[in-house]
């Protein structure tokens, strides 16, 4: 019986991890969607050094329009709790060879894959044990701009 329970509650575990974050549009300018999203964040809290606030994550945009994906950039990142904005901050962007299949897979399709500039000060606003809202912000090199919002992050702590 105690298999059976452990099992369960890894099972719920992980549904709620894979079903916990929650997305939307805030801005149509650009008619755009999120295929796929993984958005990871945490403080590092490990001896030594000052602790520090930090988010990585990878969304596959679909462009649902005739708009050349390609000229499509992420540009912002804010990280909110409560409403309150903690942070606000230009993405570093992973290595990607732009004719990489992973990184534009059709025409239609472009993955990002981020982190936030390293050391970036815990904030006292910052309530380590509630979730926290990103809002990613992309713009078309006619200006554009397309918001998504993936709430219910959880911030882990690493020591």
């Amino acid at each position: 019986m105690k298999r059976f329970s452990a099992i369960l509650y890894l099972i719920i575990s992980i549904l709620f991890i894979l079903i916990g974050c929650a997305h939307s549009r805030i801005d149509d300018s650009l008619n755009l969607n999120a295929k796929e999203i993984k958005i990871t964040s945490w403080l590092n809290l490990m001896p030594g050094g000052p602790g520090s606030f930090h988010s990585s994550g990878e969304i596959l945009l679909r462009n649902n329009e005739s708009y050349d994906i390609k000229k499509i950039s992420l540009i912002s990142i804010s990280i909110k709790q409560r409403d309150v904005q903690l942070y606000n901050f230009v993405p570093i962007f992973l290595t990607k060879d732009e004719n990489d299949e992973t990184y534009l897979l059709k025409k239609t399709e472009k993955e990002f894959s981020f982190r936030n500039p390293s050391g970036l000060p815990i904030k006292r606003e910052l309530e380590s044990d509630l979730p926290i809202k990103i809002s990613l912000k992309f713009k078309e090199e006619n200006d554009y701009y397309f918001h998504f919002e993936i709430e219910n992050i959880k911030v882990e702590k690493v020591y």
